[in-house]
């Protein structure tokens, strides 16, 4: 089915689509106008970029390295995304593999960089485990 400029399946809006197949490259975009000159003008656009294989964007394959906290957290930053908790974050994970980030990777982490809520003493109260907490998490209650 080749490309065709369609109206859109909502009747509430009046934006045009293109709609159809071309090289075998399925495609639904909608054009964000209501003007066909313009349609059609991104429908001939689309199907230079089909022609060429831009369209539809192909992702790069995963490195062959592992990623870690850091590239994760310098994308998240690179996408415009708040950085208010991130440095603190960064400080703590570094160069951890995603890999091994996950719940019980964290509490491992949290237990073994604060042991000293564990040893006996004042602190020792104030850390309880709970068995209603899945795995017996440590919960950190106020002295």
């Amino acid at each position: 089915m080749p490309l065709k400029i369609v109206t859109g399946r909502n009747k509430k809006t009046k934006a045009l689509y293109i709609r159809g197949s071309y090289l075998g490259v399925a495609v639904d975009k909608s054009c964000r106008t209501d003007r066909r000159s313009v349609a059609r003008q991104l429908l001939k656009r689309l199907e230079g970029e089909i022609e060429r294989g831009e369209y539809p964007a192909r992702r790069l394959p995963a490195d062959k390295e592992e990623r870690t906290f850091l590239t994760a957290a310098i994308a998240y930053m690179e996408a415009g995304k708040r950085k208010r908790y991130v440095a603190p974050l960064i400080k703590y994970f570094g160069d951890t593999p995603l890999a091994e980030i996950d719940q019980d990777g964290l509490l491992f982490r949290y237990v073994f960089n604060h042991r000293s809520l564990l040893r006996t003493g004042s602190n020792a109260s104030s850390v309880s485990f709970s068995d209603k907490s899945p795995k017996s998490w440590p919960r950190i209650t106020s002295p």
